[in-house]
């Protein structure tokens, strides 16, 4: 069998162990953002395009927002319309058994590129696809995909750096484009920024300025290619970013779960922090108070002793840059630890666009990975007369460390630190099987296999687990309180959601009871995010098509004004202008599990999934989602004129800009939606005098109006919302979402595919 043959066996083996709960017991995976963004996102792409509508606006998150703007959405990946085709959870587990295979594949191309032979490329493969920063990813589908692309990005640049080419140059855009067309511009920036210390050092080994000309050409070719490939993702993506949050985002919010220095040790202790019961002030310091973003950053010490083996032995050029990108990744990854990380960024300005640094330390590890496979080939090699003293140095120094601080932790006699214990004997075991196996290597070269095994096992067997399963039923359960929602003329739902404002108790969605699932212990990891779904904690309710409301930017990527009125909604809650603004929203019913207040009336009560019933409450006055009024209010704060007591909903509208005209007292009028697409809406109008219509979804640039057929202005209303201003009588207004951003990118990115073409037609 063929060298990559072997390795394609061997890493599908590995992809298929670590999927295995879901391909052979029937369980899906679930974890975090797949449960409570993923699934619903998917569905709302299968429901828009099942319409007939084009995947351009999801009007079930929030109160609408751009789909193919949302990168995360993935419309543009091709893999993502495989979802037409079957249900989502099995659509998950071959997408995360397809991405480790490329993710291992790329990778033995490229140690193979760096010089390894195929069994230190296999090994190399096998590290990085067994890591924890990798497998980590597996909740995050697009940064998972940006990560799985990034060694054949890197592979790529070498290629068209050593044999410069058109060809090879369109080969090395298109690996950049597949990451952003996955969704992640974060892992297509970082990268971006590895080729570019690669093209700097091919640069400076070229001997004339003639051929670091053609390279430098080459490279703007690459750049080019892949910007006109990803236009259709790019263009319209930054446009949403412009007017969002994400455009601003203050530091804090930038280096988010940035990696604390005491996490170090983890990639060398093999302990999972969940088992580590942290106190609070522990979970802060080290997780902002939450899960860690990476479940695990455990590599191992042999991975580091090989990779320190290759340093000392071949000392070639690639060598000392994957060293360099392993200690830069790793100190980038400690973010706002680290001093110099605001330095970083000034000084390379794309990395402000890497929120949560930790995942930084995804590309260290591939480094890493690719340097322990050439220190492997190293040991294989001739036998020597030396012991690596580098490697077995720093192997017999950390079996040290963790053996005196086995002995510490296990003389405390705290039950929380049982499993650290336990880790650091490990630890230290490995650590003097891999010095042995250094010094055994000397005479007998052999001993490369055993240290590669103790690299790859112990790795494997503790990331066993890493992407939690449940069984089939977490999707399929349906919410008992779906059918007493009231959804007609798409009314709207708000869900208390108790992680929203500090202060709030997080317990009151983290306390699960023996009664959720018959049969089911309540320590069962997955059933607090089950009981998440049945709840309908947003945005799970676009996973059935409920329309949400006011809640939570999770992504950063809300318009500023309607993320200011969400703040404003979710601070005023047991004060008069909580239902007001309720109301305001259109939204007819709330869930909660607590009594939001006196003016919304409870309806039913559900024994639900926590120890509080659910709670399903009225919201009387709210207004219908399409209305029409005839007075509007000029205001240059908004938000302020919607909690005067004197603005009248019913009557009036606030706008941003135009001419004031108090509310008509005997005016009449009436909208009535006719047809009710994601990216379409037609209305009937009238009215006794001119007016305006008000539609509560999300007011965004890329709305277009016609009244009658002829075009006219869509307009911000109430803050956040649309709205059109219409003549007296009756009339039919269609209101059509096409972004001038998204018909540039399409433009951009069909005129370079044809491009391209042309470019591979030409004979070589």
């Amino acid at each position: 069998m063929k060298p990559r043959a072997q390795a394609l066996l061997g890493l599908a083996i590995l992809a298929l162990y670590f999927c295995r709960e879901a391909v052979f017991d029937g369980r899906v995976f679930y974890a975090r953002d797949l449960h409570l963004q993923w699934f619903g996102q998917v569905e709302s792409f299968v429901r828009t395009l099942h319409s007939g509508s084009l995947p351009l606006w999801d009007p079930w998150v929030s109160f609408g927002q751009p789909m193919l703007a949302n990168a995360n959405a993935q419309v543009l990946y091709p893999l993502t319309w495989l979802n037409l085709v079957m249900r989502p959870w099995t659509y998950y587990t071959l997408y995360l058994m397809a991405h480790l295979l490329l993710a291992g594949l790329g990778t033995w191309s490229l140690a193979r590129r760096l010089g390894a032979s195929s069994g230190g490329a296999l090994l190399a493969a096998l590290l990085w696809t067994c890591s924890g920063p990798l497998l980590s990813l597996g909740n995050a589908w697009n940064h998972l995909a940006g990560a799985a692309w990034m060694p054949w990005i890197l592979d790529a640049t070498l290629r068209a750096m050593d044999a410069p080419s058109p060809r090879r140059a369109l080969a090395w855009g298109a690996t950049v484009a597949a990451a952003v067309l996955a969704g992640s511009p974060d892992f297509a920036v970082l990268a971006g920024v590895f080729s570019a210390a690669l093209v700097g050092a091919r640069l400076a080994s070229v001997a004339t300025a003639a051929e670091r000309l053609r390279r430098l050409w080459i490279t703007a070719a690459a750049v080019l290619f892949a910007f006109g490939l990803s236009a259709a993702q790019l263009l319209p993506s930054a446009d949403l970013a412009s007017r969002s949050e994400r455009w601003t985002l203050s530091v804090q919010e930038r280096t988010y779960w940035s990696l604390h220095p005491a996490s170090l040790a983890q990639t060398i202790v093999p302990v999972s922090w969940a088992d580590l019961s942290l106190t609070p002030s522990w979970s802060q310091a080290l997780f902002e108070g939450r899960e860690p973003y990476l479940l695990s950053v455990f590599v191992g010490l042999p991975a580091l002793a090989l990779g320190l083996v290759a340093i000392e032995r071949r000392r070639g050029r690639n060598e000392g840059a994957l060293a360099g990108s392993v200690v830069v990744a790793a100190l980038l990854a400690l973010g706002r630890h680290a001093v110099f990380y605001p330095a970083a960024v000034a000084l390379i300005p794309f990395l402000g666009i890497v929120r949560f640094p930790s995942k930084i330390l995804v590309v260290g590890v591939l480094a890493l990975a690719l340097l322990s496979g050439l220190g492997y080939d190293a040991l294989r090699g001739e036998p020597s007369r030396r012991t690596p003293r580098l490697a077995s140095a720093v192997a017999l120094l950390l079996t040290l460390a963790a053996l005196v601080s086995a002995i510490i932790a296990s003389r405390t006699g705290l039950p929380a630190l049982q499993p650290l214990s336990s880790a650091l004997w490990v630890t230290a075991a490995t650590g003097l099987a891999c010095f042995a196996l250094l010094v055994l290597a000397r005479r007998h070269p052999a001993a490369a296999v055993g240290l590669a095994a103790l690299a790859v096992a112990p790795a494997a067997w503790m990331h066993r687990s890493l992407n939690p399963t449940a069984p089939l039923r977490f999707f399929t359960a349906r919410p008992e309180v779906l059918d007493a929602l009231d959804q007609r003329e798409g009314r709207r739902l708000f869900v208390d959601d108790y992680q929203a404002l500090p202060g709030r108790s997080r317990e009151r969605l983290g306390r699960d009871v023996p009664y959720l699932v018959a049969g089911v212990p309540a320590s069962a990891p997955w059933l607090q995010a089950l009981g998440q779904r049945l709840y309908l904690l947003p945005p799970v309710g676009a996973a059935y098509g409920i329309r949400d409301s006011y809640g939570r930017d999770l992504l950063g990527i809300q318009p500023t004004p309607l993320a200011r009125l969400n703040s404003l909604v979710l601070s005023s809650e047991g004060t008069p202008a909580f239902a007001r603004l309720l109301e305001l929203g259109a939204v007819s019913q709330v869930i909660a599990l607590h009594d939001p207040g006196p003016d919304l009336p409870l309806e039913r009560r559900f024994r639900g999934p926590f120890v509080d019933d659910m709670r399903l409450h009225r919201v009387s006055r709210s207004l219908p989602r399409a209305l029409v009024v005839s007075g509007a209010r000029v205001a240059e704060r908004p938000l302020e004129a919607l909690l005067d007591l004197e603005f009248d909903a019913n009557r009036e509208v606030v706008i941003s800009q135009g001419v004031s005209r108090p509310p008509d007292a005997g005016f009449q009028g009436s909208a009535r939606i006719l047809e009710d697409e994601p990216d379409h809406l037609r209305i009937a109008t009238s009215g006794g005098s001119p007016a305006w219509l008000i539609v509560i979804d999300t007011y965004d640039p890329g709305w277009r109006a016609t009244v009658d057929g002829r075009q006219t202005d869509v307009v911000p209303a109430n803050v956040a919302f649309r709205a059109v201003a219409v003549p007296a009588g009756s009339h039919v207004v269609e209101l059509s979402y096409r972004p001038t951003s998204v018909l540039w990118g399409a433009g951009v990115s069909l005129v370079t595919v044809v491009a391209s073409l042309m470019v591979l037609r030409r004979k070589p």
